[in-house]
């Protein structure tokens, strides 16, 4: 009897373990992870206070665009207030978005944002060498952080949603560029005086 018992668990996870190398092997006719493809991320602020170290152009790749012309933020010691991040990728099935919301200050040792798209409220000089935006949104294709303290954060996942910013040309955004320059030197100058 024992012996029976010992026969049929163990036929049960011969049987378990075909079933799941064959998954594995056979590939599936419309597999959504081959499809999908990210289109960036949202980031919304309230306010984003750093010191910057350069706005520079460049070229990244989007799910629409091998070389879609950016601008490359670099900050450091930056602190943001109301923070959301949107994760956006398309599937077979519409857009799917992951949000990240925090509710304290996230700090950044450095940050490294490439951009096709951005929108500010107000540019302002918080203190000597910084420089701060109020209600900043940035629809960006690369993100990265030395070191990010993100307290309280909470996930979401949404699907059927809209895409809010559309990526910029290449000249909509040397323009962008020239025009943040023009306001930081300003801010800076004035800041300094």
């Amino acid at each position: 009897m024992i012996a029976l018992k010992q026969t049929t668990k163990s036929a049960k996870n011969v049987i378990i373990l075909i079933l799941m190398i064959s998954a594995l092997i056979i590939p599936t006719k419309h597999s959504l992870a081959v499809e999908d493809s990210t289109i960036g991320f949202i980031i919304e602020a309230s306010q984003m206070e750093g010191t910057p170290l350069g706005i520079l152009p460049t070229l990244g790749e989007t799910a629409n665009q091998k070389a879609q012309p950016m601008l490359e933020f670099k900050f450091a010691n930056c602190s943001v207030q109301g923070l959301t991040i949107k994760k956006l990728v398309k599937t077979q099935n519409g857009i799917v978005m992951t949000k990240i919301t925090s509710k304290d200050t996230v700090q950044f040792k450095t940050l490294s944002l490439k951009v096709s798209n951005a929108e500010f409220k107000q540019i302002y000089a918080p203190e000597l060498g910084k420089i701060g935006f109020r209600d900043i949104k940035l629809l960006a294709h690369d993100v990265n952080s030395s070191h990010a303290t993100l307290p309280q954060f909470a996930l979401e996942f949404e699907t059927d949603t809209n895409l809010e910013l559309q990526p910029k040309n290449e000249q909509e955004l040397q323009t962008m560029k020239s025009t943040l320059e023009n306001l930081i030197q300003t801010l800076l100058k004035s800041d300094a005086n």
